[in-house]
């Protein structure tokens, strides 16, 4: 995706009586932080838009090319008197004119994701080199099937490998490479806003295996009447390369499919808890960050209300007391190494929660045993963040032995095992 790219042309907004619509020249533009910005010329025989700001738009443009383009949720950014000059979007569709998000039209949408061929990628490349000779192929066409999984009735998730080749007439000008994308394949039509609850959920499950937050680059959809390639311009964000994979494509067809039919399965009750955790990682500043270990706190709470509470508790005793909560999911998760050395103590946690939280006075706050020091602090947040990995790892199907084994092989370490020799973050002065 062009980050300069512009699209020129006749824009109006969205209604039942579109052929008497004003409609206004602008031009739609990428503009820094990734967000799309429509900038208005009315021509002198040209009505403006209306100006009306206590509604989002959905805006349909032609460009110069004559090329549809349907803009989502734009937002007026500036105007004069009763003119709109300047409308905002994240989200803006390349090819067709949409009524709105809820429409029925697409059959597939592919994801290309940076990361992705880190995590799922089976080795295709030969290469052997014999003095100035090169040769390069491939052991299999051009796209391969790795997975392909039956989400529901009407939906499948595939991860397609594939291959280019380029080469010139000099041979240094030879390219090849090799990638992974993701493919959501539904056999009637579906609408933009069913794709992106997919492509959202897939990728939360892909940062979770890479114990990184992950972003899609690049979403284009199709359609089944057509051969013709629908691009989404969305706001991207980064995505972070991981040294830490926690699973891959070393794990057996059916055991993959159960692990993504179960992380469907329970989505929507796991990522509120997800969320939070992303959140704590977005607004990390420095280490002990009382607000970070405070949200991560939360969802290990929050993960026990939902799927621990009166499953994996004796007699389904209801334990409401927060402290309770993280002794309980301690003792569960025992038999992982990394758990089991953690020396974490549940009532100095919860104590440090409660104090952080309801800003417990001086006076009361002598009397807890309370977190304090800023290394201590995030030595207890990373130890939380361990244990609710545990937990995610296991909701999903992964038994405590392959948990125990994912964490060694990845590896991941307790925070000890990182040495700092700054003052401040011991407390020193």
């Amino acid at each position: 995706m062009e980050e300069d790219k512009k699209w020129s042309g006749q824009w109006c907004v969205y209604s039942d009586d579109i052929q008497n619509t004003p409609k206004v020249h602008g031009t739609l533009s990428i503009i820094e932080d990734g967000r799309l910005e429509l900038e208005l010329i009315c021509t002198p025989n040209e009505k403006s838009l209306p100006c009306v700001f206590n509604k989002h738009y959905t805006i349909w443009g032609v460009d110069k090319y004559g090329v549809f383009i349907t803009i989502f949720f734009a937002t007026p950014s500036f105007s004069t008197g009763s003119r709109i000059e300047k409308l905002q979007s994240n989200y803006a569709l390349i090819g067709a004119h949409l009524k709105s998000i809820n429409s029925l039209f697409f059959n597939e949408a592919r994801v290309f994701y940076p990361h992705l061929k880190d995590i799922f990628l089976k080795e295709r490349l030969d290469a052997s080199f014999a003095g100035n000779i090169v040769s390069i192929s491939t052991k299999d066409d051009n796209e391969r099937e790795l997975y392909s999984i039956d989400i529901d009735e009407n939906t499948k998730w595939k991860l397609i490998s594939y291959s280019t080749f380029r080469v010139t007439s000099k041979l240094l000008d030879a390219h090849f490479s090799q990638d992974t994308y993701f493919s959501i394949n539904c056999s009637d039509e579906k609408s933009l806003d069913y794709f992106y609850r997919q492509i959202n959920e897939f990728t939360s499950f892909l940062s979770l295996a890479c114990n990184k937050k992950q972003s899609p680059a690049e979403i284009v959809f199709y359609r089944l009447k057509d051969e013709q390639k629908y691009s989404l311009i969305f706001r991207t964000e980064k995505s972070i390369k991981s040294n830490c994979i926690l699973f891959s494509d070393n794990l057996e067809n059916d055991q993959f499919a159960k692990i993504i039919k179960r992380w469907h399965q329970q989505y929507d009750d796991i990522i509120p808890i997800y969320r939070y955790v992303e959140r704590s990682k977005d607004i990390h500043k420095s280490l002990g960050d009382i607000p970070e270990f405070l949200l991560v706190e939360f969802a290990l709470e929050g993960y026990f209300k939902r799927f621990h509470n009166k499953v994996k508790t004796e007699n389904g005793k209801d334990i409401q007391k927060a402290q309770e909560v993280l002794e309980t999911l301690l003792n569960y998760y025992s038999s992982v190494e990394l758990v089991s050395k953690m020396n974490l103590d549940p009532k100095s946690i919860i104590d440090t929660r409660n104090t952080y939280t309801h800003l417990i006075p001086e006076t009361e706050k002598s009397k807890l045993s309370v977190i304090e020091l800023p290394r201590d602090i995030w030595n207890a947040t990373e130890k939380l963040r361990i244990l609710l990995l545990c937990c995610f790892l296991d909701t999903i199907g992964f038994s405590i032995e392959e948990i125990n084994k994912m964490l060694q092989d990845a590896p991941i370490f307790l925070p000890e095992m990182y040495d700092f020799d700054t003052p401040w973050i011991n407390g020193d002065n």
